[in-house]
């Protein structure tokens, strides 16, 4: 397609493949043709009942932080772990972790560190695939947003009025993501999380 030769006539042109595909999707005006999928109708959401999770796994360092909630440098910046893996759609489709500080409702991206010697999940996707995973959920959650709010916020016996939702992305320090939210070495990928109003953190 003429989509597909541009991209890779940009990527020979030198420039990292995360930042010619960031390019496209913003040369694309809203109208990048984001496949979302069919969402549930209603949802299941987990207790707090004794469980003790492995942290040496993605799903368990998100279990983890529900159970036993976020260090405080996460916290003042997240606040309170309130739901892991939300099933939208099928086996697979689950939002990570979610979130609940001041009114927001964040919608969390997780991943593992990269390195395989640490205890946490070794993950090399970039920034740009976790940003396109939780817009995507977003967009799909969003077919059926008030249902979730109202099932979240009877479970937690908070009044649902007035909630805003935010995206976020939680990643290890010390590793490529660092780079990767650099604005000067990665200014359309930047460009594209502020578009989506996606916020990066670091654990």
């Amino acid at each position: 397609s003429s989509a597909a030769s541009d991209v890779y006539k940009r990527q020979k042109e030198g420039r990292e493949y995360i930042e010619v595909l960031s390019d496209y999707i913003l040369s694309c005006n809203g109208k990048f043709d984001l496949k979302e999928y069919q969402c549930r109708k209603s949802f299941v959401l987990h207790e707090k009942t004794g469980y003790r999770p492995n942290t040496r796994s993605e799903k368990g360092l998100c279990r983890y932080w529900f159970f036993n909630g976020f260090e405080q440098t996460i916290k003042n910046e997240l606040g309170t772990p309130i739901e892991y893996e939300l099933n939208l759609y099928g086996k697979r489709v689950n939002i990570d972790l979610i979130s609940f500080e001041n009114r927001i409702v964040h919608l969390i991206e997780v991943k593992g560190k990269a390195e395989k010697s640490c205890d946490y999940y070794s993950s090399k996707e970039t920034l740009l695939r976790c940003a396109l995973e939780i817009f995507t959920y977003y967009k799909t959650l969003e077919k059926n947003i008030d249902t979730f709010v109202s099932q979240l916020f009877e479970k937690l016996k908070i009044d649902s009025k007035d909630i805003n939702i935010q995206l976020d992305i939680l990643v290890p320090e010390n590793n490529f993501y660092k780079k990767q939210v650099n604005e000067s070495l990665h200014p359309s990928l930047n460009k594209l999380l502020k578009k989506w109003r996606i916020a990066v953190h670091f654990y």
